[in-house]
């Protein structure tokens, strides 16, 4: 018996009990330890050996051509079809939550900057964001030609019809598979319009964007939380080189 085969035992709990690992650790520490006591092994088991990671839900990002596919399907003749081409267009071009975007007010645009000033609903930090041209037309066009008129509401995207009110995020993950359908993109498993933020992250880490930049677009309050994008591609996965073939000439390389 060796830390080999107990890290063997330990993965094979975690297909059939991944909710139960820590205890599982435990009790295999309380156990050698009863062997310890009567020398019948002298393996010692630290749980701070074995990292328990939490089994987390995979959104999958859609790709450039799935989301210009999404965008091709808003019939803009319509006034439906402006608002859901100015949403998604927004949510990959800023990055923003899909509650940061049902939630944006006409205030929250500067124009005449051309950017995009809010209060982050998860963070409760102020974020400003650049508005690129082709969005805020999208946005502006919005505004002006199909959005209800409401002195009442300050929300910018609203609902269509009768009562008239702000948009809400579940009407944002509706939205989306419906789009999806039209425009014959197979959405994978989990994927919802959270996926637009993440495919906004993946583009930007995908074409060599610092993370600590990816962090400041996305609003994270720790840059770390962006390092889950860095991973969307498997050829920016890169190695670095041993030591092989380096002197050690300082104690430095210890």
């Amino acid at each position: 018996m060796n830390l080999d085969v107990v890290f063997k035992i330990i993965t094979s709990f975690g297909f059939t009990n991944p909710h139960s690992m820590g205890k599982v650790v435990c009790n295999l520490k309380k156990f050698f330890g009863y062997l310890n006591e009567r020398n019948l092994s002298d393996l010692q088991i630290e749980p701070a050996l074995f990292r328990i990671i939490k089994k987390v839900k995979k959104i999958p990002a859609f790709t450039l051509h799935e989301v210009q596919s999404l965008l091709s399907e808003c019939n803009r003749n319509l006034l439906i079809g402006k608002r859901n081409y100015a949403i998604i267009l927004l949510a990959v071009t800023s990055g923003l939550r899909g509650g940061d975007i049902a939630a944006l007010k006409l205030t929250d645009i500067n124009w005449h900057k051309y950017e995009i000033t809010i209060v982050q609903n998860k963070t409760k930090k102020v974020i400003v964001l650049p508005l690129l041209a082709e969005t805020g037309n999208a946005i502006a066009d919005y505004i002006l030609n199909a959005r209800p008129k409401s002195t009442v509401c300050e929300n910018i995207f609203l609902t269509i019809n009768a009562p008239i009110r702000p948009l809400r995020i579940l009407a944002l993950d509706s939205m989306l598979p419906r789009l999806c359908q039209k425009a014959n993109v197979n959405k994978a498993e989990w994927q919802n319009f959270h996926s637009l933020r993440r495919s906004t992250g993946t583009w930007m880490a995908n074409t060599g964007t610092p993370v600590t930049t990816i962090a400041q677009v996305l609003g994270h309050s720790d840059f770390q939380s962006a390092n889950r994008y860095i991973s969307a591609d498997p050829n920016m996965v890169l190695c670095s080189l041993n030591f092989t073939g380096i002197p050690v000439t300082s104690e430095v390389y210890r």
